[in-house]
């Protein structure tokens, strides 16, 4: 990657804008705790909160069966554990540090920015009025509006049109397997994943793992 060559910097929602991720994990494993189940491997739970390998909505209760069912705790409130409740987000509360500072100097440098995200477009236009974004970005895509979710890269091909950008002038930067893929397949300069919080997820792929989201302006040398 030439960094003088690149015009935008294109992010993930979840897991790089907002932590809702982390949050969910975070959840997971206090439902679990309160009725006495133990945790052996966390890598696992990732896929019950939605990074990959994400599991379907049907194996969910096969899954947890495969990971607790040799705990008497777990049995005994399997039907409790095995519904995953609609949460509500405090989106502005799960903001990644450093994003707002960091989205503040590449634009102030000239670069475009745009999100591209496999959320709807309610929760994407609600998450960045809540944290203070609205306005931040020149566009947005949504995966789950499109039905083109990643590792499809269907809508960062679409955003990079409506930013009038080539591959090769711009980043992208993800968290997981899923949007390294669809990064990757988009044919751009480079693709970041920004570090989750414990580090367990796979993030393979990627040109650099990013300790901490500022990190990203000392790749593009701003």
């Amino acid at each position: 990657m030439n960094p003088e060559r690149i015009k935008a910097a294109l992010f993930d929602f979840d897991g790089v804008i907002c932590q809702t991720e982390t949050y969910r994990m975070d959840y997971c494993e206090d439902q679990l705790a309160r009725c006495g189940v133990r945790v052996e491997d966390r890598r696992a739970l990732y896929g019950l909160v939605g990074a990959p390998p994400k599991v379907p909505h049907q194996d969910r209760g096969r899954y947890m069966d495969g990971l607790f069912g040799g705990q008497a705790a777990y049995r005994l409130y399997r039907e409790e554990l095995t519904v995953f409740p609609r949460l509500e987000y405090r989106y502005g509360e799960l903001l990644t540090p450093g994003l707002c500072q960091t989205v503040a100097r590449l634009r102030q440098a000239g670069l475009l920015t745009g999100v591209a995200s496999n959320s709807s477009s309610g929760v994407l236009r609600r998450g960045l009025e809540e944290c203070g974004l609205a306005g931040s970005f020149d566009a947005v895509v949504s995966g789950w509006d499109l039905d083109r979710r990643k590792p499809d890269p269907y809508i960062y091909g679409l955003l990079m049109d409506r930013l009038r950008v080539g591959p090769e002038e711009c980043v992208i930067v993800e968290d997981s397997q899923n949007g390294i893929q669809a990064g990757r397949a988009s044919g751009a300069a480079a693709v970041f994943a920004l570090r989750d919080r414990d580090g367990l997820l796979d993030q393979h792929g990627c040109d650099r793992v990013l300790a901490h989201i500022t990190q990203l302006l000392t790749e593009l040398k701003l």
